[in-house]
């Protein structure tokens, strides 16, 4: 399951666009890198690590 952060465009009067591409090509890539990391962190099965985890603490708070 992947988890996606939303991606939004701040809207900046003063300077007539030119920062809204900018920012929206910052966002994109963002958004790109953290699809990769997504996938790459699933390919390596980190979510079922996390689950079996979180089930063998029955709930006990395990700080390391």
């Amino acid at each position: 399951m992947l988890y996606l952060k939303s991606c939004f465009i701040e809207e900046d009067d003063d300077d007539g666009g030119a920062e809204e591409v900018k920012s929206f090509q910052e966002q994109e890539m963002e958004k790109q890198k953290l699809l990769y990391e997504q996938n790459r962190l699933a390919n390596r099965g980190a979510a079922e690590t996390v689950l079996l985890y979180i089930s063998a603490s029955k709930g006990i708070l395990i700080i390391n």
